[in-house]
């Protein structure tokens, strides 16, 4: 027995239009698919950009504080030299001050004298 498909006119422009339906549909249902995910990714997108740009920003003042830091670092060595010259200045005006009242003692004011002189040489 032999069995012959045949199709009248009709039946096969029925069946190319079934089958054209069923890949529209198909593609319809890809497409929502993917605007569907598409929507579902943007907030995590939108996260992932605000979280990059948050780092970024975070190693910005990172860098800031570093270098504040830094310079409030050299700036304990220039305050220990301003102590250092007041102290120096004080002890040079305590010298003349003694050698004014007539403690009459020379020595004093130049080992003074050169201490100051060694200081500004130092400087």
């Amino acid at each position: 027995m032999e069995t012959v498909i045949s199709f009248t006119l009709s039946e096969l422009v029925g069946l190319i239009g079934t089958i054209a339906g069923l890949v529209s549909a198909i593609g319809l249902l890809v497409s929502y698919a993917i605007k569907v995910t598409k929507r579902a990714k943007a907030p995590m997108e939108e996260l992932k950009r605000e979280i990059t740009y948050l780092k970024k920003r975070d190693e910005e003042k990172d860098k800031k504080i570093e270098e504040l830091e830094r310079r409030l670092g050299d700036g304990d060595d220039h305050f220990k030299e301003l102590e250092k010259a007041n102290k120096m200045i004080l002890k040079s005006l305590q010298a003349l001050l003694r050698h004014s009242l007539g403690t009459d003692n020379p020595g004093a004011l130049t080992k003074t004298m050169e201490e100051l002189d060694d200081y500004f040489l130092d400087k």
